[in-house]
This record gives C-alpha cells, sequence and structure tokens, in this order.
C-alpha cells in the first residue's frame, strides 16, 4: 500500500476484520506526511468509519489504533491544509 503511487485505496471502505489486521492505518502512519491535503481529508473519514465498524470487544486494539491514527492524521491535516486568510 505504501509503494503504490495512485493511492486509489485511501478511503475505501474495508470489512471490520480488514481494518482489525492493521494493515492501512500503518500505511496511513507511515505516508501521513506524503499525502496530499484530500489524500488526508480522505483517510480521516476512513479512520472514523472504521472506528464506527469496529464495535466488538474482539476489535478493541484495533479501534484503539483506529482512533491514535485519527488524530495522527487529522494533526497533519490542520497543520498543513489549513484554508489561507
Amino acid at each position: 500500500m505504501v509503494g503504490d503511487p495512485n493511492r486509489d485505496w485511501i478511503g475505501r471502505p474495508q470489512s471490520p476484520d480488514d481494518y482489525a489486521n492493521g494493515t492501512r492505518l500503518f500505511a496511513y502512519r507511515a505516508l501521513r506526511k506524503k499525502l496530499t491535503c484530500k489524500e488526508l481529508k480522505g483517510a480521516i473519514e476512513d479512520t472514523k468509519g472504521a472506528a464506527a465498524l469496529l464495535q466488538s470487544p474482539h476489535h478493541e486494539r484495533a479501534r484503539q489504533l483506529t482512533t491514535t491514527v485519527a488524530h495522527e492524521l487529522k494533526s497533519e491535516h490542520d497543520r498543513r491544509c489549513k484554508p489561507k486568510v
């Protein structure tokens, strides 16, 4: 995922078990500083959707990781993508 120059996987919904394996979340982390503002926005929305899907006790650790990654992505977005006034 990290090596995919198209990054068309960003924001594409997955199943709870696919989110829970963490691959996409770690890819978001690895690419955070390289993502465009549009990609960051899609990644943030994706992680919000993932957190909503990961509600079973079985997915607790994945939900925690999702929340952490979402916060990191939002911080990066806020830092780089603020509208110029």
